[in-house]
């Protein structure tokens, strides 16, 4: 018996040097043992009736991953600052404004889908716990990133929040995001979505003059885009839905946006919708047609 309870004291006086938190209990009868043998090395390590206390690791402190995060976001080391913006953000919640647009733009810049996607699914949580801190400019270059990057889910929800947002990209950069999303189908589909939702987000505005006038309006080229995709990937009922948009939002159709939806119209069997566009068709050489895919092609 007494050799028992003095293992068990080794034991729980090795766990305090290694620093383990180690319980020792002992029935009434092993009690009884150790005051009879009175050894007072083994009473010492007894817990009957003590309240055990318990050490916690608190981490590091917010002002020294802040500095670790900004020391890694001014020295572009990106997977060293998504480590210690885990760290952070479990520890205190979101940082700052500034550091965060900081590692949603140098996330961006990467070639690595992974880190493009890590960035996406911060900017969506954003969205949904703090979304003060995005900004308008940090999301129009993880949109054309994602996008130039054939990574066309994520960039279509990163355009749907800026929709929701009410603050679309310039022309621009919204004309090149759905030049790099028309590339492929899914894309197409995707892309054809968006141009709906803004359609629609324009419809709702329409009371509010300077709210639909801050809002980046589709251009011709924009829809040329989309419908010569629709062309290209049998798609010719999305292609009639995308026709309809453009006296919506205003858009004036140029001689190759008569040549798409000429050739739509046929997918869909529509003969006699031909002859409206015959004179628009004339205006352009049939042989100038391919240049919205060369220019694809160029970018």
């Amino acid at each position: 018996m007494v050799g028992s309870l003095v293992r068990e004291s080794q034991r729980g006086f090795l766990g305090l040097i290694f620093g383990r938190r180690v319980t020792f209990s002992c029935n009434a009868k092993s009690s009884q043992q150790l005051n009879r043998y009175n050894k007072p090395y083994l009473q010492g390590f007894s817990t009957i009736g003590r309240k055990q206390e318990k050490l916690y690791w608190k981490g590091p402190s917010r002002s020294i991953l802040l500095g670790k995060l900004e020391s890694a976001l001014k020295e572009h080391q990106v997977d060293e600052a998504w480590e210690t913006f885990k760290d952070f953000k479990r520890l205190h919640g979101f940082p700052d404004q500034f550091l965060v647009a900081n590692l949603i733009t140098d996330s961006s810049y990467s070639a690595d889908p992974k880190c493009l996607r890590r960035a996406c699914d911060l900017v969506l949580s954003i969205s949904k716990e703090k979304s003060v801190l995005l900004r308008p400019e940090m999301m129009t270059k993880l949109a054309l990133s994602l996008a130039r990057a054939q990574i066309p889910v994520a960039a279509s929800s990163v355009l749907r929040l800026m929709v929701e947002k009410r603050s679309l990209p310039p022309l621009d950069v919204l004309r090149m995001i759905f030049l790099h999303l028309v590339k492929t189908e899914n894309g197409t589909y995707l892309a054809s979505n968006i141009l709906d939702e803004i359609c629609y987000c324009f419809q709702k505005l329409v009371v509010n003059k300077s709210a639909q006038a801050e809002l980046t309006k589709p251009d011709v080229t924009i829809f040329n885009l989309v419908l010569d995709a629709c062309v290209r990937f049998g798609s010719p009922l999305k292609g009639q839905q995308i026709i309809e948009l453009m006296p919506q939002l205003g858009a004036i159709a140029d001689g190759h946006t008569a040549i798409i939806i000429a050739r739509i119209h046929e997918m869909n069997g529509m003969r006699d919708d031909l002859k409206k566009f015959k004179d628009y068709v004339d205006l352009v050489p049939v042989t100038q047609f391919p240049i919205i895919s060369s220019f694809m092609t160029v970018c």
